[in-house]
């Protein structure tokens, strides 16, 4: 019959279905985790600011959210065995803010929580700034990537 498709089993079709966009689901979250991994490693390799405190590096990280709901959260600081709780919520709380400006879909928010950074980077000491155009420019060059 030329032309015409005939579905016997829907439920097989469907399952198959299914299982295509929980694999392209699961793609996209390693995509988005493996960016903001470079994100983190490139904001400890270029730290340039003494942090006495640990609230300033242990605010910085990123999380993955998806639909508003965080589904991956690394926000542990630059150095995570000076962690503190004080800087870690900053940074949840900051990327909890920017998430719910995107009601849909996936997002990766990096973050520094604490708001005396933006003074920090004011006084020409890098804090996450520069690592952003780098980890924006991979993920557009691994997307390119995937539509070949």
């Amino acid at each position: 019959m030329k032309g015409k498709m005939i579905v016997t089993n829907m439920g097989a079709m469907f399952r198959a279905l299914d299982k295509q966009v929980k694999d392209a689901e699961w793609q996209t979250q390693q995509l988005l985790k493996y960016a903001g991994e470079q994100f983190l490693r490139r904001a400890r390799l270029n730290k340039e600011f003494k942090d006495d405190t640990g609230n300033l590096q242990s605010s910085i990280g990123y999380v993955v959210a998806k639909n508003r709901r965080i589904i991956i959260n690394a926000i542990e600081g630059l150095e995570p065995e000076k962690q503190t709780a004080k800087g870690k919520t900053y940074g949840v709380r900051l990327a909890e803010a920017i998430i719910a400006d995107y009601p849909m879909g996936y997002v990766l928010v990096g973050v520094a929580g604490m708001e005396y950074g933006v003074y920090v980077e004011a006084n020409g000491k890098d804090v996450i700034t520069g690592s952003i155009p780098q980890t924006k420019k991979l993920i557009r060059e691994i997307m390119d990537e995937l539509k070949k």
